[in-house]
């Protein structure tokens, strides 16, 4: 009995000597081993800053400091995982055979970044993550914060045959939940897989703070995802309350770098100004099937906006080949439901440039051999334009064409009130612009109606032609004269909404007097691209009388002004102030008052 006690001691004695031999090794060699198999795996160079230690007992334990790894996460991204300590547990009998097997892993001090090279996003945060092994599954338990919102996680991997898993999470926080299913294989070379996906949110800026604050969104969708590229084969959007504003998207998004898209979009929003991001429009409706790749197609689109219409389709492709096509037509569009943004529909769609910082044109050379190759195509049309004030001004177009490298928009008008033509030749270098516009007795109630003006009217004109290689050349050069007489204006407010906040100081303390403008008159010639005024730009009102001097320098962008002011007070305002300065830049002016 004691040899069989004896045996038993010894061999006891001895395998907890392998164990404890096994453990040693593997603290000796653990930061070496895996940097180099993690490294190899992800394509990355894995880093371990802190101390490895292990730990013998019957659960014995191997805990590793100050861990980084990074992982290729999409075309020029790079995801990061840093863990202040990891602390794995492992199995006591594979030991003895000299073999390591995981039993239970916990993260503290987890953050996870995106890497885009020149910013770095941080995503969360976790304080203690927990992953619990049992044969060939791993369960997964975390609580942490993203945004500053606290959240809990909870998932599990299964491995279904070599190298093949399947995955299942879920997270829940205060203004959001989300659902993943699927599978997944080679999991750390050429990574590739499909699922599912659910996601709740109760604000839409929750994705991005630009978005508008549409509520309960619900996102349901089928993901397919490999090493480089993740793609929604399917998705559903439903957003928005039907009291305000509710939005529905139906599509797939083939990439998202760079974005590849086709998607049907309807929008019902009965009081949209109700939801912060969106315009105080009267009820609207809108449904298109909307295409996104090298720019945007509206395809089918048809919208109303109170008592207005629209109908057609809008193209704007700015790939290797610039395209636009515009074709929209409407039956009545009163500017009192859509305000002046309809009237612009160009700054929406053309090509411009990217701008150069702190300037207003750009310097960068016209890509000559894109815009010979360019096609735009724009027919706008109504059958009734109706003005802000309820003037119905019968049929109205605007029909703009480019062809070889030349843009025309020719004769166009607006009723008897205003005509006007543009022509933009790039067929050959330098390019060659010129601008006529010309208004006769244009009741300005029609397009300010709502923001008190009674009545007024303005006539004028303005030629200008240019020549350059460039946005900054054409300014350069241009040449012509600019002439406006704005007569017998009258608002009920003092203050306009539609002019600066700093000319506030400009109209009465009381904001219910009415403004009434006896004459307004600008006569400047425009030669080289300098704008001259010498006191040719004066207005007479019941509050204030101004008169404008100086020099606008389009060439280097500056500008040099002085404002002559005649208050119609006895107050304090007329005994200190008799002027104003206005110079600087085009982009950032600045303003001194004489005191």
């Amino acid at each position: 009995m004691k040899k069989v006690l004896s045996a038993v001691f010894v061999f006891i004695l001895l395998s907890g000597a392998v164990a404890f031999w096994t453990l040693h090794q593997l603290e000796k060699s653990v930061r070496s081993v895996i940097i180099a198999r993690v490294s190899e795996k992800t394509g990355q160079e894995m880093t371990i800053g802190g101390e490895v230690k292990t730990g013998f007992s019957f659960s014995p334990t191997v805990r590793i400091g100050d861990m980084m790894i990074p992982a290729s996460c999409g075309a020029e991204k790079v995801c990061t995982l840093r863990i202040g300590l990891l602390m794995a547990e492992l199995k006591l009998l594979p030991l003895l055979s000299r073999k390591a097997e995981l039993k239970r892993l916990t993260m503290t001090n987890v953050d996870f970044e995106i890497d885009r090279g020149e910013n770095r996003i941080f995503l969360a945060h976790s304080d203690t993550a927990e992953a619990v092994v049992n044969q060939k599954q791993i369960t997964v338990r975390a609580q942490g914060v993203a945004d500053e919102k606290t959240f809990a996680l909870a998932g599990e991997v299964e491995e279904t045959a070599a190298n093949d898993y399947r995955f299942s999470v879920a997270a829940n926080g205060a203004d959001f939940s989300v659902e993943a299913s699927g599978n997944v294989s080679s999991v750390f070379a050429n990574a590739h897989g499909r699922g599912d996906l659910s996601l709740t949110l109760k604000d839409a800026s929750l994705l991005n703070p630009r978005f508008p604050a549409l509520k309960n969104i619900v996102i349901n969708a089928k993901t397919q995802f490999d090493q480089n590229e993740f793609s929604v084969p399917g998705f559903e959007i439903n957003a928005g309350t039907a009291q305000t504003a509710s939005m529905t998207a139906k599509g797939a998004i083939n990439a998202f770098s760079p974005l590849s898209a086709r998607f049907h979009a309807e929008l019902n929003a009965p009081d949209m100004g109700a939801v912060a991001g969106l315009p105080a429009m009267p009820n609207t409706t809108f449904s298109a099937d909307v295409e996104l790749k090298d720019g945007f197609v509206l395809e089918n689109m048809e919208m109303t906006v109170g008592g207005s219409d629209l109908s057609g389709h809008v193209v704007r492709q700015t790939g290797k080949d610039i395209r636009v096509d515009v074709f929209l037509h409407s039956d009545r569009l009163r500017l009192a439901d859509v305000g002046g943004a309809i009237l612009y529909p160009m700054a929406a769609v053309l090509p411009f440039s990217e701008k150069q910082k702190g300037k207003l044109f750009s310097a960068e050379p016209f890509p000559v051999e894109k815009l010979k190759a360019a096609v735009i195509d724009m027919d706008i049309a109504t059958n009734h334009f109706v003005g802000a004030d309820g003037t119905d001004l019968g049929k109205t177009e605007l029909k703009a064409r480019m062809r070889n490298g030349v843009f025309s928009l020719p004769d166009f008008k607006l009723a008897d009130y205003v005509r006007g033509q543009v022509l933009f030749d790039t067929s050959k270098m330098p390019a060659d612009l010129k601008i006529a516009l010309k208004a006769k007795d244009l009741p300005l109630s029609l397009f300010y109606a709502r923001d008190g003006v009674d009545r007024g009217s303005v006539s004028g004109s303005l030629q200008l032609t240019g020549k350059g290689d460039s946005e900054a050349g054409i300014a350069a050069s241009l040449n012509g004269r600019a002439m406006m007489n704005m007569r017998d204006l009258y608002i009920k407010a003092g203050r306009v909404s539609f002019l600066p906040k700093e000319l506030s100081f400009l109209f009465p303390a009381d904001e219910n007097q009415p403004l009434e403008l006896q004459c307004a008159v600008i006569n400047i010639p425009v030669q080289n691209g300098l704008v001259s005024s010498r006191k040719n730009v004066a207005l007479e009102s019941n509050v204030v009388n101004l008169q404008l001097s100086g020099d606008v320098n389009l060439k280097n962008e500056t500008l040099k002004l002085k404002l002559g002011i005649s208050p119609h007070s006895d107050s304090v305002l007329q005994s200190m102030l008799n002027s104003a300065a206005i110079s600087g830049t085009l982009v950032r002016p600045e303003i001194a008052l004489n005191k």
